[in-house]
């Protein structure tokens, strides 16, 4: 069998848009800037600017929403404003309008998709070929690879994509770049396998399927009561001419390598037991400074049990005066959580090492005791992840949808998901983290459309009265995130 799909391309579309404040310093530059990579940033003003890095200092509270965006596209509007600055020796704040975003930013990459596939009466896949076109904007830079199986495990797989230059505004990382787009596009050709020998998807998947997804996927056929479900929306079909229901599971595999990231951190403990926190993540929307705390007070409870989240303070803005940012992984791919608690427990393992021999009652004595010694309670923290540490992430998601076969008005009845995402330090952020991505991914799937003049490629519809995101009547009306417990009973 043979298909093919095709994709516009998706806005990141984050609450900030790409903002800098530049001011004038001594002898330098202080610039705030909604970046997500500070060492790239630091780099790209001095080499621009013909100015030592030393002189710059860049720093943020926190980054209104990325997804991807601004690891990269903060450059022209951080440079523009630092170049008013140095120019006008005053202060200069430079915030881009949603329109002027979508003009002149690129997003996740359009792409063309075809393929065929080999299969037998049981829909087993026995090859598989797949060519996807990507659109990469008017740079190389702006390419992915959006090909993959998936959660699948096919023999005789070939995947091959290519990028081509358009003109059109660059491309860029837009949450799992690559990743999502091939985990569509295999998606497509099993659902189109299972349509040509005329069985349940999931029967299709399952028959395809890689052994480590087994676990989720038999978990959430279990939370959804798959096989009753789907009797329902058949005879629902039946009973009802103009209104139709649908139901389709989909597994998801991401493949993590945490080792790769290299984070930072200092704690420093005063003397009245209130704890300074100061790391290299960047908040960008995603409860990092949450974990960071959390992973403190944990470490600093097995000391004494009445030490508190309260006590600890994140040192704001972040800032490269702090740290030498150079090696530092930017905040993206998904690790930078994972790294900078690995720096914080190194840290704080350290200083409990030296408070062991002060234990009492209350942190806050125990505190005062060390004081008095004369300890300075303070310590460097670094990412210590093996390199063994690289594992997939498994999930399994189902949606239930009803429409209207004479308008095409479409409501998602239901989304489940399942997550095995091992040990949640916090299941309320990463439960968020997840049902926004689901949000996000409908957008992609039901609304978000780029459209693009045929003379010079300008986006027509650069604004939100024409690309629409979804809204409150857009999102499942009910949506039920699951994350499995960890395998592990040892797991920190």
């Amino acid at each position: 069998a043979t298909g093919k799909m095709s994709s516009s391309g998706q806005r990141h579309f984050y609450l900030e848009t790409q903002t800098t404040y530049a001011r004038p310093a001594a002898d330098g530059l202080v610039v705030s800037t909604s970046c997500q990579v500070f060492d790239w940033a630091q780099q790209t003003l001095s080499t621009t600017l013909k100015i030592p890095a030393s002189k710059i200092v860049v720093e943020n509270v926190r980054v209104g929403g990325a997804y991807g965006g601004k690891a990269m596209y903060y450059a022209p509007v951080c440079v523009a404003a630092c170049v008013a600055a140095l120019r006008t020796k005053c202060p200069v704040l430079v915030q881009i309008d949603r329109s002027s975003d979508f003009l002149s930013l690129g997003g996740r990459c359009p792409y063309e998709a075809t393929w065929s596939t080999e299969f037998d009466e049981t829909g087993k896949i026995t090859q598989l070929s797949q060519d996807v076109l990507e659109n990469a904007g008017y740079n190389e830079k702006g390419a992915q690879t959006a090909t993959s199986i998936n959660c699948y495990d096919i023999p005789n797989a070939h995947l091959n994509c290519k990028n081509v230059i358009t003109n059109t505004p660059v491309n860029c990382w837009m949450r799992a770049p690559g990743d999502f787009e091939g985990a569509i596009i295999m998606e497509a050709s099993m659902e189109q396998v299972a349509r040509l020998v005329d069985l349940d998807p999931v029967l299709v998947q399952e028959k395809n399927m890689a052994a480590g997804m087994q676990f989720v996927w038999r978990a959430l056929k279990d939370q959804v009561c798959y096989d009753t479900t789907l009797a329902q929306v058949k005879q629902f079909n039946a009973e009802n001419r103009y209104r139709k229901r649908g139901i389709y599971c989909m597994g998801s595999r991401y493949k993590m390598s945490p080792s790769n990231w290299k984070e930072k951190c200092w704690v420093r403990v005063h003397a009245d037991g209130s704890v300074e926190l100061e790391h290299t993540g960047i908040e960008v929307g995603q409860g990092l400074d949450t974990k960071a705390v959390q992973a403190c007070a944990m470490e600093f409870q097995r000391l004494a049990p009445n030490f508190s989240m309260q006590d600890v303070q994140v040192v704001q803005p972040k800032s490269t005066s702090s740290f030498t940012w150079s090696g530092i992984t930017g905040t993206y791919g998904s690790c930078t959580s994972e790294a900078v608690v690995s720096a914080v427990l190194d840290a704080c393992k350290k200083l409990s090492q030296e408070l062991e021999a002060y234990r009492r009652p209350s942190w806050h004595s125990l505190v005062e005791a060390a004081c008095d010694a004369g300890l300075d309670l303070r310590q460097c923290g670094e990412t210590s992840i093996s390199a063994a540490a690289q594992y997939d992430l498994f999930n399994a998601g189902c949606a239930q949808v009803e429409i209207d076969v004479l308008t095409g008005e479409t409501e998602v009845l239901a989304f489940d998901i399942v997550y095995d995402c091992g040990k949640s330090l916090n299941p309320a952020v990463d439960v968020g983290q997840i049902e926004g991505c689901i949000v996000q991914a409908l957008g992609f799937s039901l609304l978000e459309e780029e459209t693009r003049s045929a003379v010079d490629g300008r986006m027509v519809n650069c604004g939100t009265w024409d690309y629409k995101v979804p809204s409150g009547f857009d999102i499942p009306v009910r949506l039920n995130v699951t994350l499995l417990p960890a395998g592990d009973k040892l797991a920190p």
